[in-house]
């Protein structure tokens, strides 16, 4: 077995046992995370989301420097079935989000396709991309794509909502361009762990959407004291305006409203904001230097468990 093959067996069996082991932690967090309902909850359900396969890629990262380092280049050595069918698995995780990421930019281009059919571009305030009326037969408001989104609202949401409604719509919207939503959806989708396997990640990735929602929506409040007020008329609108229309496809970008029902996110906007609490960036830096210090400290006791584990499997 060459040395090339065997680091590549080491990176991905450690990459699968890693976000195998982290999974189960993912769940508990999450109902530790469920109650709040701040402006940060989505932040936090999306790092949640991606601890797994962070995690994974870390550790896959400091066992394949430490092989790299330690490991005898020409030395003779076999790993038996354990190790390949792991890392196997770890391949398999791949290729699966691969298929994922391919089929959510193939929907994504086909409905960015339908919608710029006819469309028209327009300027409207604060609003940082490209933006375009489009005639559908649903009142879309949608950033559409991550790597060049667009905003498409339809002509009815344009002539039914007021100057002011409109206002605190764009800054829903801007409030997802901000924080990248659409990215963190293509992220949250295309995870290569095993939690994206079961069927816990569905719910999770709705109480993640839901929580972007919640998020835009306080973007609303920085027009003032009647900001949420205005989006809370809005969003009632729209929704009076997609009643007689054809019930809106899935789909994989930041859309105001898709035919769900609106009543908890009204009765939020018109109460209080709830603040939220969050601990200072330069402790999350902090925290960082000292695990990436301490790994690179023990980067030789790495590759001798790593060496012991391997030796033990089958």
């Amino acid at each position: 077995m060459t040395f090339e093959f065997r680091l590549l067996v080491i990176a991905l069996a450690t990459f699968f046992v890693a976000g195998l082991v982290v999974t189960p932690v993912v769940p508990w967090l999450w109902r530790r995370t469920a109650a709040a309902h701040d402006d940060m909850r989505a932040t936090r359900l999306y790092r949640l989301r991606m601890l797994p396969s962070a995690f994974a890629l870390g550790a896959m990262t400091i066992a394949s420097i430490s092989f790299y380092i330690f490991e005898q280049r020409h030395w003779p050595e076999s790993y038996g079935f354990a190790p390949q069918a792991i890392a196997l698995g770890a391949a398999l995780l791949g290729v699966v989000s691969l298929a994922r990421a391919a089929a959510m930019w193939l929907r994504t281009t086909r409905l960015r396709r339908m919608w710029m059919a006819g469309a028209e571009p327009i300027n409207l305030p604060g609003v940082e991309i490209p933006a375009y009326r489009v005639e559908t037969a649903f009142p879309i408001v949608a950033v559409v794509g991550a790597r060049r989104p667009a905003l498409v609202i339809a002509r009815p949401v344009l002539e039914a909502c007021t100057d002011e409604e409109l206002a605190a719509i764009l800054a829903h919207e801007q409030g997802h361009i901000a924080r990248h939503d659409n990215l963190r959806r293509a992220l949250i989708t295309t995870a290569p762990d095993v939690l994206s396997w079961l069927p816990v990640a569905r719910r999770f990735q709705q109480d993640w959407h839901d929580a972007t929602e919640e998020a835009a929506d306080d973007a609303a409040g920085r027009l003032g004291a009647t900001g949420r007020i205005a989006l809370a008329q809005a969003l009632v609108r729209v929704a009076r305006l997609a009643h007689a229309a054809p019930q809106l496809p899935s789909l994989p970008a930041s859309a105001l409203y898709r035919g769900e029902n609106i009543e908890g996110r009204v009765r939020r906007l018109l109460a209080d904001p709830v603040v939220a609490t969050t601990l200072p960036p330069f402790i999350w830096r902090a925290g960082a230097a000292i695990t990436i210090t301490i790994c690179l400290l023990t980067l030789q006791a790495v590759h001798s468990l790593v060496e012991a584990v391997v030796q033990f499997l089958p």
